[in-house]
């Protein structure tokens, strides 16, 4: 018999099974520091519920809830919901390593692009979950107005290094998949939902010019009305480096823009393709992943 919550749960315990059920659409466990680091609510809470969020009593809800048989712990001492079964989680931990420790070259050829101001893994890799021959997500920041330019030469190099993702050859390789211009930091309005929440806060930065990484988490302050825990350390102020380019350069974004879009046309299915979001996605699994959640 699982364990319910009664109507008057804490705040705290609310975040704690929050959390764990929404891993449990993905037969995921969590270790003791991702459940930490991930705890959400789905409502505010109050001044007096925040400081219910301390580590001491964090550790004295856990030790409740497993005894009062609703959550269990694997043999490597993760967390899951008593109901739901988890993947084992030291193989998907190990391919996730695999693959980041791989990036090495990889990294170092994109570096080299200027134009790139923050570039993270996202996906199953960050969320040291993957399969064998998954394929790895990246996540890419770019100079303002130099978007379409700099994932021409992502995906040149990355064709160069025989790594690019395709549809025929996608085991191990990399897809570029989330291309952002630096002045539109702020992910849409319309799709700020706990799904985007925890792929932002499970990003894993390798390349972070200028702070761009603490500057978009900056700009998506509204994690943070549903991630209790998720704290980062970043400038409170960043000073304005932008310089404006050279007009020639500008005009050869617009030209290869015009390109790309011409290429894409045919074959563009939901896809989100704007003057400043690129998000490559043909399976969108957001609602599906969402309403999973809802379900349990």
């Amino acid at each position: 018999m699982s364990y319910r919550l009664p109507r008057n749960a804490t705040a705290l315990e609310q975040a704690i099974i929050n959390e764990l059920k929404y891993r449990a659409v993905f037969n995921a466990s969590l270790t003791y520091y991702q459940l930490w680091n991930s705890l959400f609510l789905l409502h505010p809470i109050n001044e007096s519920q925040q400081k219910e969020f301390t580590l001491e009593n964090f550790n004295k809800v856990l030790k409740k809830l497993k005894q009062s048989k609703y959550i269990n712990r694997t043999t490597t001492g993760n967390y899951y919901i008593q109901t739901k079964k988890p993947f084992k989680w030291g193989h998907r931990a190990n391919y996730a390593q695999e693959y980041l420790n791989s990036l090495g070259p990889v990294v170092k050829v994109l570096s080299h692009i200027g134009w790139i101001k923050l570039l993270a893994v996202s996906g199953s890799v960050a969320a040291y979950s993957a399969k064998k021959n998954d394929d790895v997500d990246l996540f890419i920041v770019t100079e303002k107005k130099r978007l379409w330019l700099t994932r021409l030469f992502v995906v040149l190099l990355l064709k160069t290094l025989r790594s690019y993702r395709t549809d025929k050859n996608s085991a191990n390789k990399i897809c570029p998949n989330i291309f952002l211009d630096e002045g539109a930091l702020t992910w849409p309005t319309e799709r700020q939902n706990i799904y985007v929440g925890h792929e932002i806060i499970l990003l894993r930065p390798l390349i972070n010019r200028d702070n761009t990484y603490f500057k978009f988490l900056d700009a998506n302050s509204w994690i943070k009305g549903f991630f209790c825990t998720f704290c980062y350390a970043s400038e409170k102020t960043y000073k304005s480096i932008y310089k404006p380019g050279s007009k020639l350069v500008d005009l050869l974004e617009d030209f290869v823009k015009m390109v790309q879009l011409r290429y894409m046309k045919q074959k563009i299915t939901s896809e989100i393709i704007q003057d400043r979001l690129l998000h490559f996605n043909k399976h969108d699994h957001t609602s599906k992943i969402i309403n999973e959640f809802e379900k349990n």
